[in-house]
């Protein structure tokens, strides 16, 4: 029994068993959450004390015909919390504002490896807290499809950025190549 061997050690000694043994106990769960209300369960359950990570990533958007740079959860409908459900109970987790539940298959409760937690977090840019994913959108030689503009509707090949905001592309136009440069949030991947 863990209680009965603690009497065998000095005091300091039975601090930091006891802080490894309780640290030991607490893992993260997964919450699902309400449509589009994963801030809100996040605040709502850091009020009650839970440790709480909403993965986010920045993403273009169409939105009336202009694109626009959007923070979204990296999960939708999903949040991670941290706890040790022998301290603290999970029951209010269903009831919290902006949360529907905790996942599980059937009635037991699925723990997500600290290793997953902490890759994830290693991806984040560290300043604004946002995933950065490690590709990008578009590598040399995709076909691509612009979008808008002059050129909307014809294909081409993606060459590379130009800045943060730009693409060059290669046009075939009156039998030889050309290059095009334009917003890379006006390119599609050719179907």
């Amino acid at each position: 029994d863990f209680i009965n061997s603690i009497n065998k050690y000095p005091c300091g000694v039975i601090y930091k068993l006891t802080y490894i043994y309780v640290s030991a106990m607490k893992s993260w769960y997964t919450v699902y959450t309400k449509p589009r209300q994963e801030a809100i369960a996040k605040e709502n359950l850091q009020r009650q004390g839970f440790s709480v990570y909403l993965p986010r990533i920045q993403i273009a958007r169409r939105k009336k015909h202009r694109w626009q740079d959007v923070i979204e959860p990296l999960f939708p409908r999903y949040l991670f919390i941290q706890a040790d459900p022998e301290i603290k109970r999970l029951a209010s987790v269903s009831s919290t504002r902006g949360a529907n539940d905790l996942v599980r298959f059937g009635n037991q409760l699925v723990s997500v490896p600290e290793e997953l937690i902490a890759g994830m977090k290693d991806m984040e840019d560290q300043e604004s807290g946002i995933y950065i994913p490690e590709s990008p959108l578009f590598e040399t030689g995709d076909r691509v499809t612009i979008l808008e503009g002059p050129f909307a509707q014809m294909e081409g090949i993606y060459h590379c950025d130009k800045g943060e905001q730009r693409a060059i592309i290669l046009l075939e136009c009156l039998g030889h190549l050309s290059t095009l440069t334009v917003s890379r949030h006006s390119l599609a991947r050719a179907s």
